[in-house]
């Protein structure tokens, strides 16, 4: 935390806000996750769900000066408005990047307690980034100005249930199975276990398809697997950030292209069809 000159009070009023981002970037030497060694705070949201970016302060406006609280996040080209809170509003300035508008909210009643946390909503794959708070409490003459807020956000989406195809393998007695899952984020890892026991990937019997990233920014995800007619195999789809597996698993015995009957359905020949339909009819005549 460190007390600013009432010349610095100045800047800040008169400077546009892209240097002002650019000003503290400098000060406070490179600020973000990606980009320092900076310590932060990591938070996992799903898609289309809000979360609460934490930022609480030591310093608390209980005698109602004037503060400011801007929320930024730092990219490789610089620093971006989230959201600029000033003179007990919401301020809408040109500056504030698009995506952001409308989905911000302080928790107003909190601020004397030094909570200065903001909800973003309606959280979006192109959100993950990190995040910073920054506080300015004070009169013109000996504002502080301190960072409080650090957040690594981490979106994530879950995969649809895995789905498996099998198909005839390359000997009599193998299958190849395909396992695919839909829909995810970030890039889930594939793996495979066979009569429960885990396969290497690097055994010869799994084969990774490159995964593809639909337009929504999701991923599609595909492996295949040779084995055995007679092994149980199991699918295992793995999303490290949310920390589920999602699994499907096939018996040898249900693997295979021979068409199963059911519902007392019989198929016979044609010849053998009219043979008994004229069996019947005979009987009948006799009767």
């Amino acid at each position: 935390m460190v007390a600013v000159s009432r010349s610095f009070w100045i800047l800040l009023e008169t400077v546009t806000m892209a240097r002002m981002w650019l000003f503290w970037a400098c000060v406070g030497s490179a600020m973000c996750c990606k980009y320092t060694e900076q310590r932060s705070t990591p938070i996992v949201a799903a898609v289309g769900s809000s979360v609460v970016l934490p930022c609480t302060s030591k310093s608390k406006p209980d005698s109602r000066p004037r503060f400011k609280i801007y929320w930024q996040i730092t990219v490789s080209g610089g620093n971006i408005l989230v959201v600029d809170y000033a003179d007990e509003e919401v301020k809408e300035v040109p500056e504030q990047d698009p995506r952001y508008r409308s989905r911000t909210k302080f928790f107003r009643s909190q601020f004397k307690d030094g909570n200065f946390s903001l909800l973003l909503s309606d959280v979006r794959l192109d959100d993950e980034a990190c995040y910073e708070c920054w506080i300015l409490l004070g009169d013109k003459g000996s504002p502080i100005i301190s960072q409080e807020g650090l957040i690594d956000l981490q979106p994530s989406a879950k995969y649809n249930e895995p789905v498996l195809h099998p198909r005839e393998g390359p000997s009599n007695n193998s299958r190849t199975i395909t396992c695919t899952a839909t829909g995810g984020y970030p890039e889930a890892d594939v793996h495979w276990t066979i009569d429960g026991e885990p396969v290497a990937k690097d055994s010869g019997r799994v084969q990774k398809t490159p995964s593809k990233q639909a337009a929504n920014g999701t991923y599609n995800v595909s492996s295949s697997l040779t084995a055995k007619a007679s092994e149980r195999v199991e699918c295992i789809i793995e999303n490290k950030r949310l920390k589920e597996n999602r699994t499907a698993s096939i018996m040898g015995a249900q693997i295979g292209t021979s068409r199963s009957t059911s519902n007392c359905e019989l198929a016979l020949p044609d010849g053998y069809v009219a043979f008994i339909y004229l069996l019947v009819q005979w009987i009948f005549w006799k009767i």
